[in-house]
């Protein structure tokens, strides 16, 4: 694939710095002397709480997580929330955002919670998609500035731009029957959802300006072979807008099969821009109802 210089926004880098995590060793030996304490049968002191949620691999939860599962495990603790409070200001879990605590990495192997599991917790349901997605399925050679995920719409954000850690964060809402289309990866030792590689060359149709730009979208048709019969499946579950753009870039890239029939079959009053964040300008392609603005 030939290397071509990126959109204004975005950054080529080949190789990421490998940073490891800086440990206090004082706190460290905290940790690992409250790692070896045995839990009370029914009931748990704040130390103790912090081995109970390794033990069962809370990397991020909420207040009504921790109460739920000792509810399902008959422990007792005395006043959660303080409790919660007080491990926070050890430092031994951190607040994400409001009610979402993440817990200390020191007490998971040493494992840093990966920036897409967060990102997929910040906000539920969510999955990584758009130009994070681009760059995870090999479409693009770009390494993304942002973590984009998809979430339904009235789903509670954070604000669609929010940042973490350093990492910023971009949340596109779609209609909720538009939410489907996805697989999960591994990251560390927890699975995360991204959407698969159809559903994110269709993100590319509709939302452009998130996944590199219109140009970008159409290279990532060229770079890897994917299930033409799928990709036509999700685009005639989204909206005709979607279709036709997909009919003209699948034969504009060299498809030549029958399925093109069932994009072409698809009613479309009026034309319909190729690049929906483009200026209305361009020749029009009568068979696909699209303007050409690129």
């Amino acid at each position: 694939m030939n290397k071509r210089s990126g959109p204004v926004g975005h950054r080529r880098i080949n190789h990421l710095p490998i940073i490891p995590p800086k440990f206090d060793i004082n706190k460290l030996n905290g940790y690992n002397w409250f790692m070896d304490i045995s839990p009370s049968k029914n009931t748990l002191n704040s130390f103790e709480l912090v081995k109970f949620l390794a033990d069962h691999q809370f990397r991020l939860f909420s207040s009504q997580d921790v109460k739920e599962l000792l509810e399902a495990e008959d422990i007792r603790i005395h006043n959660l929330k303080n409790t919660l409070h007080f491990l926070k200001s050890k430092g031994w879990i951190h607040l994400i955002r409001q009610n979402l605590y993440a817990l200390d990495a020191a007490f998971l192997d040493r494992e840093p919670i990966h920036e897409f599991e967060s990102g997929t917790r910040l906000v539920q349901p969510s999955i990584i998609s758009h130009f994070t997605a681009f760059h995870i399925h090999e479409l693009t050679d770009q390494i993304p500035l942002k973590i984009y995920a998809s979430s339904p719409t009235k789903t509670n954000l954070p604000g669609k731009r929010f940042t973490y850690k350093g990492t910023s964060y971009r949340y596109v809402q779609i209609k909720k029957e538009h939410f489907f289309g996805f697989k999960h990866i591994w990251r560390g030792s927890t699975k995360v959802p991204i959407t698969d590689l159809e559903r994110t060359l269709l993100d590319g149709l509709i939302k452009p300006k998130y996944c590199g730009g219109m140009r970008e979208v159409i290279h990532g048709f060229t770079v890897k072979k994917f299930d033409v019969k799928k990709i036509v499946e999700y685009a005639l579950r989204l909206d005709a807008s979607v279709a036709k753009r997909l009919g003209w870039v699948l034969e504009k890239t060299g498809y030549k099969g029958k399925l093109l029939k069932k994009l072409e079959a698809v009613p479309r009053k009026g034309f319909v821009k190729l690049n929906p964040s483009g200026e209305n300008t361009g020749p029009y392609n009568k068979r696909w109802n699209i303007r050409e603005n690129i």
